[in-house]
């Protein structure tokens, strides 16, 4: 086995050189510490770092949807939208129930005028968890979706079928929403 060959083996199974990774059965330990020191940088503000710990992990472990749900915010937080919102839709592609992922897309796609995609988003996270903020974000996206504009008309909401009108009533007095 030359070099080339033995590198390649490595990186199939987790760690050396090739990865950046710790060789051995600590991986699994080392991509934990590594999440951690992401989110602590995250919850710091350090959000260049953040996003660095997150990319490093998501390239050791392309299939971990909280990673890619944190990069996601990280990427809103520095005015990213468009890649936090591929972010966000990868997370759900792996794991469809998650509610960050879910609000945090509903407010992206507000953010970058994409109204329909926002509430359908907002919708979801309503539906798996009700919280201040998920009610405020969804009151957010109907209002957006009311009265922004579209050549000179005022578009007109359609909510999803099934979905409960005492959710869209309800008012919010969570302050002003950030990503989760």
């Amino acid at each position: 086995m030359n070099r080339k060959q033995r590198r390649a083996a490595r990186a199939r199974a987790g760690g050396g050189p090739a990865t950046g990774l710790p060789a051995g059965p600590s991986t699994g330990a080392w991509q934990a510490e590594l999440y951690n020191q992401a989110v602590m940088h995250h919850h710091a503000g350090a959000f260049g770092e953040a996003e660095r710990c997150y990319r490093q992990l998501l390239a050791a472990v392309p299939r971990h949807a909280e990673a890619h749900g944190r990069l996601g915010a990280v990427l809103m937080r520095q005015g990213k939208t468009a890649e936090a919102i591929s972010r966000f839709e990868h997370a759900l592609s792996l794991q469809p129930d998650m509610f960050e992922a879910h609000a945090n897309l509903a407010q992206a796609c507000l953010w970058s005028g994409q109204g329909e995609r926002a509430i359908e988003a907002a919708c979801r996270a309503l539906e798996l968890k009700e919280t201040p903020q998920s009610r405020a974000m969804f009151t957010q996206c109907i209002a957006f979706a009311r009265f922004s504009e579209d050549n000179g008309r005022f578009r007109r909401l359609v909510l999803p079928a099934g979905f409960k009108a005492a959710s869209a009533r309800r008012r919010s007095h969570a302050g002003p929403l950030r990503p989760i």
